[in-house]
């Protein structure tokens, strides 16, 4: 099965709209539109670029890493390293209250707090809003309350 030339091209701006995840979506858009502009330009005097040609235009391009490395430096971003915290907090946030009720969430929402992975809009949605928001945690917590199974008509 032949690869069409343009789903090169796709695989390697996805790749590439991924490795820029740390930058805003309009400087993501920018570095995007300049790659598949010079790709254009590299294939302009090409009636029908081959796969080969293709290849060969995004092999000078160099790695996605590498470009997304370099537009981090442009435009002074830092990338954000994930971790512990940052899983923890995913996974805390919409079963915590499930796994230790009440203080699973708890956990998790300091977790998300103190992260530098999102920002405060993001850290609002994950404390306030489902699948982990203050709703999730205080169902959660009722229904694994032991009075819960037993609400009796006196």
């Amino acid at each position: 099965m032949a690869i069409r030339t343009e789903d090169l091209v796709e695989r390697y701006v996805r790749r590439l709209r991924e490795e820029l995840g740390g930058l805003s979506s309009a400087q993501r858009q920018e570095i995007v539109d300049e790659v598949r502009n010079h790709v254009e330009e590299s294939l302009a005097d090409r009636e029908h670029a081959t796969e080969a040609d293709v290849l060969n235009v995004l092999d000078r391009l160099g790695d996605p890493a590498e470009i997304a490395r370099e537009a981090y430096q442009r435009f002074r971003v830092t990338p954000v390293e994930t971790g512990f915290i940052e899983v923890g907090a995913l996974i805390l946030l919409p079963i915590g209250g499930i796994v230790l009720p009440g203080l699973g969430w708890i956990i998790g929402v300091i977790l998300l707090w103190i992260s530098s992975a999102w920002n405060v809009k993001e850290k609002l949605i994950g404390t306030l809003i489902l699948p982990g928001g203050l709703a999730a945690a205080f169902f959660m917590t009722v229904m694994a309350s032991p009075t819960a199974c037993h609400i009796g008509f006196g």
